[in-house]
């Protein structure tokens, strides 16, 4: 559906909502206005919700207390003249560990969802020229950052697993036991995953809108980015550290 006629900037909350009734209106709408900050800070806040959870199932303050213990027995140790903490101090102390640990947590968080768009956008970037579509960095960012948010609902899956498995999480090793799995299973298992296709499926859709290009040459693009991700699993697996022996 071509937008250029609506006139006025469409609503963030309508866009959200197309992507998953209509993509075609939501990427209609970005080919006016290209946008990917807000899509970009919706998916990353949401994915924070496992990481919260996990958090909370861990006692930090303990962990905390602990640290500062063995930092107060490692000071008496190397300072004859060492006075230790008082009530107070201490735990301040503690109060600071765990505020710090949950600041790195949500930063790494987050720095590491804009890594991943910003590689993920600069590979569709590269990749749209080499199927001769072309366009502009910020368009693809923009395809990648609204087609992440079809992933909402697996990550609010997650959540609800951390909650109900009480931070131990659901994965088939946890299922069949450490071991049962090859790497190169898991890899593959990856690769199929539903929500990972669908937003392959949406960004590729969303590609051909932006550029007023065929369909087939949007998903051409995202089938390129398939099999790169997998080749480049594939690499990493041989050079992962093979396990002791028995």
């Amino acid at each position: 559906m071509d937008l250029q006629g609506l006139g006025g900037e469409v609503r963030f909350r309508d866009k959200v909502l197309w992507v998953f009734a209509s993509p075609s209106r939501c990427f209609g709408a970005l080919r006016e206005r290209p946008d990917w900050f807000k899509a970009w800070l919706l998916v990353a806040i949401v994915g924070l919700l496992p990481n919260v959870i996990l958090l909370n199932t861990i006692d930090l303050k303990q962990l905390a207390e602990q640290a500062v213990d063995e930092s107060e027995a490692n000071q008496a140790e190397s300072q004859e003249d060492y006075k230790p903490l008082s009530p107070q101090e201490r735990e301040q102390a503690v109060e600071r560990f765990v505020k710090g640990q949950w600041s790195a947590s949500t930063l790494v968080a987050m720095m590491m969802s804009l890594l991943r768009l910003l590689v993920s956008a600069a590979a569709i970037y590269l990749l749209a020229y080499a199927f001769g579509i072309g366009g502009s960095f910020t368009g693809a960012l923009s395809v990648w950052a609204y087609a992440s948010i079809v992933r909402i609902p697996e990550m609010l899956i997650s959540a609800a697993i951390v909650v109900l498995t009480e931070g131990k999480g659901l994965n088939l090793e946890s299922l069949l036991g450490e071991g049962a799995v090859s790497p190169a299973i898991q890899l593959a298992i990856a690769q199929f995953d539903p929500f990972s296709l669908w937003q392959l499926v949406v960004a590729g859709l969303g590609l051909a809108l932006i550029r007023s290009t065929s369909r087939a040459r949007g998903l051409s693009v995202m089938a390129a980015i398939w099999v790169l991700w997998w080749c480049l699993g594939i690499w990493s697996l041989s050079y992962s550290p093979l396990p002791p022996a028995q």
